[in-house]
């Protein structure tokens, strides 16, 4: 039996959205809201000439910035209301921002759980919230995660990178294991994630031309590819959890070979 590979799980990823592409919009836009998808699709990352970076400083009259600077504050009329309107939208922000801080971690899980159970063809948008009577562990979950990948780029981004694909089933198998530690289910993605971090990063890469597709149609494209990239995720968590992954190779018609049919098998 071959390995699957990304194709393989955006094929499983379609039929299981099949049918369900409208609740899986929904339940992955209210998740995004409070904070409950995971942005790490595609990291990239850019190396820096400091030499390079420092002959540009030296080139810079600073002093002259500052002037301009000051210039153009006290030449510019703010009006109260323009003010106003900014300190409005600048606490909404920063509580929105808090709320998606302390409601991300148990929203994750629930994410997770909907996309698991998508999975068996059980999927419903209340799995979104059935995870927050375990908060403070979805909470915690998160909180740790964040510090150790953190922690982890500090040394380098690389390690950082890698860690983070290391940690990233932790809230799925919180998911399946509700009543797991954090530490135990920390532990075990990174267990069950040796050997299969350039698989998982090879699946999300190869969502990069729906995402630059996305981009042109004013970021509407991304509340389906948002939902795609979950459930092929969650396929691929199935498949190195345990879940036996049978592909059967579909015939050649003519030049044309059709996609491998793949069942997940719990």
């Amino acid at each position: 039996m071959s390995h699957p590979k990304a194709k393989d799980y955006r094929k499983i990823a379609r039929e299981k959205l099949s049918g369900h592409w409208g609740e899986a919009v929904l339940t992955t836009f209210v998740a995004a809201l409070l904070g409950g998808v995971a942005v790490n699709s595609t990291t990239f990352s850019a190396n820096v000439d400091l030499d390079e970076l420092s002959d540009l400083a030296d080139k810079i009259d600073w002093d002259q910035l500052g002037a301009s600077y000051e210039h153009i504050m006290e030449t510019v009329n703010v009006s109260p209301a323009l003010l106003t309107f900014v300190g409005i939208v600048t606490a909404i922000m920063s509580i929105w921002s808090l709320a998606t801080f302390i409601l991300g971690g148990p929203t994750r899980m629930g994410l997770c759980q909907y996309n698991i159970d998508l999975m068996k063809g059980e999927s419903k948008f209340a799995n979104l919230f059935v995870h927050y009577d375990k908060f403070g562990k979805g909470f915690l979950a998160k909180l740790l995660v964040g510090i150790f990948v953190f922690l982890w780029t500090l040394l380098f981004i690389v390690p950082g990178i890698i860690m983070n694909y290391a940690y990233q089933m932790t809230f799925y198998i919180l998911a399946d294991n509700p009543d797991m530690d954090v530490m135990d289910a920390i532990k075990e993605s990174k267990k069950m994630m040796k050997g299969h971090k350039w698989q998982l990063f090879c699946l999300q890469f190869s969502f990069i031309g729906w995402a630059i597709l996305s981009a042109f149609t004013i970021g509407i494209g991304s509340l389906f590819l948002a939902p795609y990239i979950e459930a092929a995720t969650a396929a691929f968590y199935k498949q190195i959890s345990g879940a036996e992954v049978e592909i059967i190779e579909a015939p050649v018609v003519g030049d044309v070979e059709d996609v491998a049919d793949i069942v997940v098998v719990e």
